[in-house]
């Protein structure tokens, strides 16, 4: 499987990890099984770990992410902190996937270092400038 979902019991996150390939239907199941796993221990904090991911879906396949989340009925006040890729495709993916988001109203913030994400998750941290984003 390229991801997996796991719920960090100590700060009260979901946490989606993707490596390698993943797939428009890889996206669909892990948002469905993130958003049942957040609503089940009542967290509107999520973390996804783009960090091995080597290629992600297609142009329209990232465009239609917060779409679904509407479907699902995500929450909009849903904290969101994406760990970026070190790759050239997957970091550009990655990255129009949170112009995307942030578009559509969704909270995301994209950032390189875990602990980082984690502290701006938490409340402890606020979140970078725009124009001091990671690269």
């Amino acid at each position: 499987m390229a991801w997996q979902v796991e719920y960090i019991a100590e700060q009260g996150i979901v946490r989606v990890i993707y490596a390698g390939r993943v797939t428009a239907e890889d996206f669909r199941k892990a948002t469905r099984e993130t958003l049942d796993l957040a609503t089940g221990h009542k967290t509107l904090l999520i973390l996804i770990d783009t960090s091995k991911l080597e290629q992600a879906v297609s142009t329209p396949d990232i465009y239609e992410m917060p779409i679904y989340y509407e479907e699902m009925k995500g929450n909009r006040r849903t904290r969101t902190a994406i760990l970026l890729p070190a790759s050239n495709p997957a970091l550009q993916d990655a990255e129009f996937y949170v112009t995307v988001c942030r578009n559509r109203g969704w909270l995301v913030e994209p950032f390189v270092d875990e602990q980082e994400a984690t502290q701006w998750l938490c409340g402890t941290r606020a979140p970078p400038v725009r124009g001091d984003a990671p690269p």
